[in-house]
């Protein structure tokens, strides 16, 4: 399993989809910028799937919309089906973690305060 921990951008519309009653699935689109130095001005974009399981993903689109910021943790996974005899591929983040992104305000001075945390370890409120 690949990890992995990132700060990024929501770029799409964040939508909710019941499974069963009491089971959700939250999915949309996120970007993180790159170093790419084939690029003009060495910066890349890479689009990326995220999906997050129950009421965490709830949460998610309740406190978050399209162009908000967002620290994700989670586990790359590869999504395989097939279309029209072709085999189709898509990365997806399966996200375990989330927290508020810092703002630049509240990274000045020493009254900071930090990002509440949504974890599925003990302590979380869902």
């Amino acid at each position: 399993m690949l990890s992995t921990t990132g700060s990024v951008r929501i770029v799409t519309e964040i939508e909710v989809k019941m499974i069963t009653a009491d089971l959700q699935v939250t999915e949309f689109v996120v970007v993180s910028n790159r170093f790419d130095k084939k690029a003009e001005d060495n910066k890349g974009s890479d689009f990326v799937a995220v999906k997050i399981w129950g009421k965490r993903g709830v949460a998610v689109a309740e406190h978050f919309k399209k162009g908000d910021g967002i620290v994700i943790t989670g586990s790359l996974q590869v999504e395989q089906w097939e279309k029209d005899g072709q085999k189709q591929r898509k990365p997806v983040i399966v996200v375990n973690d989330w927290e508020f992104p810092l703002s630049k305000k509240s990274g000045e001075g020493n009254n900071a305060t930090q990002p509440k945390e949504h974890s599925a370890g003990g302590g979380a409120p869902f």
